[in-house]
C-alpha cells in the first residue's frame, strides 16, 4: 500500500505505444517548462499526474527517463561528469524528443539545475 507522502511524487509517462514509465516529479518539472505547467495548472495532466507523449516510442522515452535522472544526477557536480552513452541508432530521434516539449532553460536554473546539460556521447 502506498504512503500517503509518497502521493504525487511521482508522474507516468506514457509512450506512443503505451508503455509506462515513472519519473520523479520534480526531475520532470525542471526538465520542461511545458510540463511544469502542465502538472501545476488545471489540466488533466495535474490531476492524474499522468503525462501521454503519442509521439515518442517506448524505447525513446525510457532514453529520455534515464537522461533526465542522468541529468538531475550529475547537475550540481564538481565532479568530472561520466558520458551518457546513447546508441547511434537511436542518437537522433533521442535528441529531437529532448525538445519536445520545448525545454525552457531558465526554468533549469530557477530549479537548481545549470543551463549546461552534461555533454551526450
Amino acid at each position: 500500500m502506498k504512503e500517503d507522502n509518497d502521493e504525487g511524487k511521482y508522474v507516468k509517462l506514457v509512450s506512443a505505444e503505451g508503455q509506462e514509465f515513472l519519473l520523479d516529479k520534480e526531475i520532470a518539472m525542471a526538465s520542461s517548462s511545458t510540463i511544469c505547467k502542465m502538472l501545476e495548472g488545471e489540466f488533466r495532466e495535474a490531476r492524474d499526474n499522468v503525462i501521454q507523449f503519442p509521439a515518442i516510442d517506448g524505447y525513446i522515452l525510457e532514453r529520455v527517463v534515464r537522461y533526465l535522472h542522468y541529468k538531475a544526477q550529475y547537475s550540481n557536480s564538481s565532479a568530472r561528469i561520466p558520458d551518457f552513452a546513447i546508441e547511434p541508432e537511436v542518437a537522433l530521434e533521442f535528441k529531437s524528443s529532448l525538445s519536445f516539449p520545448e525545454r525552457d532553460r531558465t526554468k533549469y536554473e530557477a530549479g537548481g539545475m545549470p543551463a549546461k546539460s552534461p555533454e551526450l556521447k
